[in-house]
C-alpha cells in the first residue's frame, strides 16, 4: 500500500513566505515615516480673523451662525426675534445724530417741565456747638453763657472757640430740611425753618448737644433757572431728539417691509 500524498498547503510555498515577508517591511517602513513626519496643521478657517475680530466672534461661531440664519433655525424663536430687534435699535441710536438745542429750545423745555427741576428750600447757616458727652448737661448752661457773650460782628472763628469741635464745622451752606434732620434731628430742623437771618440764636438740642445759631441765607426754592440746570435740560432734550430719530427710521423700515399677517 502506498503513502498517502500529504495535503497542499500556501504556508509551506516559499514564494508566499516570501510575499508575507514583503508586506511586513512595508508596513514597518510605513509606521516608521509617520512617525518622523511633522504634524499637519489643521485647516485655516474659512472666515478671515479680522473680520472674527470686528465682530468679537470666534469664526467657527460665526460660521454656525450663518449655517443655522440660513436654515431657518431662528425662525419664530421670540427670543432671537427680541435680541435682533434690540441689536437694530442699538444701530439706530448710535446712528443718529440729534441737532444741537438753542437757549431758546431748552428754555421752552425747561418751561414745560419746570416741575422736574424746582429748586428745595433751603438754608446756610453758622454755628456754635457744645458737646453733651464732654460736658454732660452743663452743656445747656455753658450754650447760654456764650450767647450773651457773643458780639454783633464777631468773626465766626472766634467765636466757634466757645464751643467744641462738630464732625460738619461751623458753617453750612444751603442745607434743604431733609439735609438739616439728617445730620441734627427732626427738632432742630424744624426751630431753624422760623429764625430770623442775622443774629445768633439758641441753644437748641440735637442729638449730640446744644446749639447757637445764625442764620445766614434763605433760598426759598422755586422754578429753577436756565443757567443752573443747563446741562441736565441739554441731555433730556438731546435724548428727546434721539428718540424721534430712532422712531422716524423705524417708521421707515416698516414700510420698506410688507409683512403678512
Amino acid at each position: 500500500m502506498s503513502p498517502a500524498t500529504p495535503r497542499w498547503s500556501p504556508l509551506r510555498e516559499p514564494l508566499v513566505h516570501f510575499a508575507l515577508g514583503a508586506l511586513a517591511l512595508v508596513a514597518l517602513e510605513a509606521v516608521t515615516t509617520r512617525r518622523r513626519r511633522p504634524p499637519v496643521a489643521p485647516p485655516r478657517p474659512s472666515l478671515t480673523a479680522a473680520a472674527s475680530s470686528a465682530r468679537n466672534d470666534d469664526p467657527r461661531e460665526e460660521a454656525l451662525v450663518r449655517e443655522a440664519l440660513a436654515r431657518g433655525l431662528g425662525d419664530g424663536d421670540p427670543v432671537i426675534r427680541q435680541r435682533l430687534v434690540q441689536k437694530l435699535t442699538l444701530l439706530l441710536e448710535a446712528e443718529s445724530d440729534p441737532a444741537e438745542p438753542d437757549d431758546v429750545t431748552l428754555q421752552r423745555w425747561l418751561d414745560e417741565h419746570s416741575d422736574d427741576y424746582r429748586r428745595i428750600a433751603a438754608v446756610s447757616f453758622e454755628h456754635i456747638f457744645f458737646d453733651r458727652v464732654r460736658r454732660g448737661e452743663r452743656g445747656d448752661l455753658d450754650a447760654r453763657s456764650a450767647l450773651a457773650s457773643l458780639r454783633d460782628g464777631e468773626p465766626l472763628a472766634a467765636a466757634w472757640l466757645r464751643g467744641d469741635p462738630h464732625p460738619a464745622g461751623p458753617s453750612l451752606p444751603l442745607r434743604r430740611f431733609a439735609d438739616v434732620t439728617r445730620s441734627f434731628g427732626y427738632a432742630f430742623a424744624r426751630a431753624l425753618d422760623d429764625l430770623p437771618a442775622g443774629a445768633w440764636r439758641g441753644p437748641f438740642q440735637s442729638p449730640a448737644g446744644w446749639h447757637l445759631v445764625r442764620v445766614t441765607a434763605r433760598d426759598p426754592g422755586g422754578p429753577a433757572r436756565l443757567d443752573e440746570v443747563r446741562g441736565a435740560v441739554r441731555r433730556r432734550v438731546l435724548d428727546a431728539r434721539r428718540e424721534a430719530l430712532v422712531r422716524a427710521a423705524v417708521e421707515g423700515i416698516v414700510r420698506r417691509h410688507t409683512v403678512a399677517r
